[in-house]
C-alpha cells in the first residue's frame, strides 16, 4: 500500500491581518510551512507529499522548501477558488 500526504497551504490567512499568508511567516527562523513539510517527510510511511499553494505564492513556496531534496515531495499544485476545489486539484 502507498501513502500520500496532502498539505493545504493555498489560504490567504486574512483573519490574521498580515500581508504575508501565515504558512510563510517565520516560526523559529523558518516558514511555518517548512516545519509541516519536514514533519510529514519524517514519517517513513509517507510515500508522496503534495502541497497545494495559492497560484501567487510560487516564490514564497520555493523559499519555504529551499534545501529540501526529498524525492517524495512533489511539485506544488495550484489551489482552486475554495478549499474543496483545492483538495480536488
Amino acid at each position: 500500500m502507498r501513502t500520500a500526504a496532502l498539505i493545504m497551504a493555498a489560504g490567504r490567512g486574512e483573519r490574521l491581518g498580515r500581508a504575508t499568508p501565515k504558512q510563510y511567516l517565520p516560526l523559529g527562523g523558518r516558514p511555518m510551512l517548512a516545519w509541516s513539510i519536514e514533519a510529514l517527510l519524517a514519517l517513513p510511511e509517507v510515500d508522496r507529499l503534495s502541497v497545494v499553494i495559492h497560484p501567487d505564492d510560487a516564490t514564497a513556496y520555493a523559499r519555504a522548501v529551499e534545501g529540501c531534496a526529498d524525492p517524495r515531495l512533489a511539485p506544488p499544485v495550484a489551489g482552486g477558488a475554495d478549499r474543496a476545489d483545492s483538495v480536488l486539484a
